[in-house]
């Protein structure tokens, strides 16, 4: 019985060797598993703090841009209304000068059309100058039957033509 107890215990001694050598394996393994989780940890942790910073500085950018997009919206609305305001007043002028170049076509017409009546009121003053001294020649004794003829009788001026600018006044 003795020697059963000792093969007992050898074989027992033997058998936790083996497993105090595995686990011990085991135990190595894990450790060294621990420690690469470790270092990916700290590799992580690393990544996370530089992503951080990295993300704060993509918001101050975003932020920047955000206000710079915002000034430059404010000043493309200001843009619109100032070329609106400047149209509005091109416009205006170009009405203004289309109607003093209307103004001054009719002005011009009024001109010639009173220029045209001068010309027919001096040759009718001629004529009746002539007249009058033939009339006065005759009875000095002057033989001009025709002058002594138109001496009583009156001239006629025909009314101007009616022009554009007349015919617009009518309407």
């Amino acid at each position: 019985v003795e020697a059963i107890g000792i093969e007992y215990s050898y074989l027992l001694s033997t058998q936790l060797d083996k497993q105090r050598a595995f686990f011990e394996d085991q135990e190595k393994v894990l450790q060294q598993t621990i420690e690469e989780e470790k270092r990916v940890q700290n590799e992580l942790r690393e990544q996370i703090s530089t992503l951080e910073k990295e993300k704060a500085k993509a918001d101050e950018r975003a932020t920047k841009m955000g206000e710079m997009a915002r000034k430059l919206e404010k000043e493309l609305r200001e843009e619109k209304v100032m070329t609106s305001g400047l149209k509005k007043n091109l416009d205006r002028m170009q009405e203004k000068v289309d109607a003093g170049e209307t103004e001054r076509k009719e002005l011009k017409e009024k001109v010639n059309e009173l220029s045209d009546q001068l010309r027919d009121l001096m040759f009718y003053l001629e004529a009746r100058d002539k007249i009058e001294a033939a009339t006065t020649a005759e009875g000095s004794g002057s033989k001009d039957g025709d002058l002594a003829e138109a001496a009583g009788g009156s001239v006629v001026v025909p009314p101007p033509k009616e022009t554009a600018s007349r015919r617009r006044r009518k309407k």
